[in-house]
């Protein structure tokens, strides 16, 4: 890879190869793994549909810049994506993972160009080998977590701010770009104006911006932030929801998990603070997971942290773009910074990851300058370990964990129930964390069971669940006894009443639907 300089066939051909290995990996068997859909998945497909069929999100709020959803709140860009594709497509388990699909395709050129533009093209390409192999960035692209949109959005505006000099315009791009990342993720609140902190002065110190884009990027991001500033505002101080226009900033009926998830609003936040960061550094030597995105590899294989320090000592202490070097570090801080802030899981870190995957690049092209036959060892070890995973993600055993991850064939089943009755439908799983939200994508948020069809348990709970969607009943408590209601249960449960013979039985993966006979 030594000398593989732009405009040489080897560097085309190694570039060529690494995008069609993470698009192999990324899209091999999409349509069947995961196998189905979790809550936050079926959620954005929910809201994206409820956008598209009444111009509101699932509980009845005109446009919102935040869907309420589980009463806590979820970030809305992933929906207002998903808009345009249901109205051509139709709502499916597969089209609502296809934008975390192409935002990790398109990720892999992304890390390569701000790589090339931080170090070199031979930088670029290790940067993207290592992003197109990482178990993490694998798993996210084929999730419809709306979490997942931030790393891509994070690292187009990054590529701006290293292409910005005072003769063009990309720092007014950038500016746009995070401003609408804002959206993405609640981690954004805190990971941009940080990162800002560090990448404004370094630009306008080191003569790569003018002060008419200074100005101009600057007030294009402070008028798309407004309706965030508004939420954080009018949820901290319990104030009524704002309008703008035909865009609704909701008050929650929850409280936001701003108030929840940040350290510093927690008692005893000193405490809190040395809490997280304990756990943030366990979570980035160990690579250890939380509930979302985890594989047990790690985000880049969990022996990489060593590599990672060496890596990173490599990096800024060999020459480098002083603009570039400050941009790199300021991303790496934010990212820092959140990981102490926030509850130190994957999905919270996700822009750090990736800078730590670009450190992991600086330690392999350390070996490549040192001594190219340890670089190769490391590139096969690498290759090896990609290899192994992709045995242990297509095996039996992680398959049938990622359909009791993934309720495989719970979709079908509700299908299935509501086209063989008109009467009431119970669902009785307590595995299933928020079932109605499956009724409600199963049903494509028909008016049936629209907004004002869904009973909640507890509306003014942080992770509210429904008692009741229209016909659709949950838990055996909630089920009518008269008449006889079909039921959707798990396939190794017990039938209900102990009277297998008063139903139909059909199986669908994981689950049965028993249909009354007549």
């Amino acid at each position: 890879m030594r000398h593989v300089l732009p405009g040489s066939w080897r560097h085309y051909v190694l570039f060529a190869a690494i995008i069609a290995l993470g698009v192999f990996a990324r899209v091999w068997e999409y349509r069947s793994l995961p196998p189905g859909l979790n809550q936050d998945d079926a959620s954005n497909g929910v809201d994206a549909m409820s956008l598209y069929r009444y111009g509101t999100d699932r509980t009845g709020v005109p446009f919102p810049t935040r869907f309420v959803s589980w009463g806590s709140g979820q970030d809305a860009l992933y929906g207002y994506v998903l808009v345009p594709l249901i109205a051509v497509a139709g709502l499916s388990s597969t089209l609502v993972r296809l934008p975390a699909l192409f935002a990790g395709i398109l990720s892999l050129p992304l890390i390569y160009f701000s790589g090339r533009k931080l170090r070199g093209p031979e930088f670029g390409l290790l940067a993207m080998f290592l992003l197109a192999i990482s178990p993490w960035h694998i798993v996210i692209s084929r999730q419809a977590l709306e979490a997942n949109l931030l790393p891509f959005l994070f690292m187009l505006g990054f590529a701006c701010l290293l292409s910005t000099n005072v003769n063009n315009h990309w720092f007014v791009a950038a500016c746009f770009i995070l401003g609408i990342a804002l959206y993405s993720y609640i981690t954004s609140y805190l990971l941009i104006p940080f990162f800002l902190l560090f990448a404004i002065p370094a630009l306008y110190l080191g003569r790569r911006i003018s002060v008419g884009d200074l100005l101009a990027g600057i007030l294009l991001l402070a008028v798309v932030a407004v309706p965030v500033v508004i939420y954080v505002i009018i949820n901290s101080l319990g104030l009524p929801s704002v309008h703008l226009g035909s865009l609704t900033i909701p008050r929650l009926p929850s409280v936001s998990r701003i108030s929840t998830d940040v350290a510093i609003f927690q008692p005893a936040p000193l405490l809190q603070l040395a809490s997280s960061a304990k756990d943030l550094l366990y979570m980035l030597v160990f690579q250890l997971d939380g509930p979302f995105n985890s594989t047990g590899w790690g985000y880049l294989y969990r022996f990489t942290f060593p590599l990672i320090l060496v890596g990173g000592w490599f990096v800024f202490r060999r020459p480098m773009d002083p603009v570039a070097r400050r941009l790199f570090l300021g991303w790496l801080l934010a990212g820092l910074a959140v990981g102490v802030l926030v509850s130190p899981v994957f999905v919270h870190n996700n822009v750090l990851i990736v800078g730590l995957i670009l450190l992991c690049a600086g330690f392999l092209e350390w070996m490549l300058i040192w001594k190219k036959t340890v670089f190769v060892l490391f590139a096969g070890l690498f290759l090896a370990v990609f290899l192994a995973f992709t045995l242990y993600y297509y095996s039996p055993d992680s398959i049938a964990q990622a359909q009791r991850d993934y309720h495989a064939g719970l979709l079908s089943a509700l299908d299935y129930a509501r086209t063989s009755t008109s009467g009431p439908i119970c669902v009785i799983d307590d595995k299933i964390i928020m079932p109605y939200i499956f009724v409600l994508f199963s049903e494509k948020m028909a008016p049936d069971v629209g907004p004002d069809k869904i009973i909640y348990a507890d509306p003014t709970s942080q992770y509210r669940n429904a008692t009741s969607v229209g016909r659709y009943f949950f838990d055996t408590d909630h089920c009518p006894a008269y008449p006889l209601p079909t039921y959707v249960m798990a396939f190794s449960e017990r039938s209900p009443l102990g009277a297998n013979k008063t139903f139909e039985t059909t199986r669908f993966g994981l689950f049965k639907v028993l249909v009354p006979l007549k």
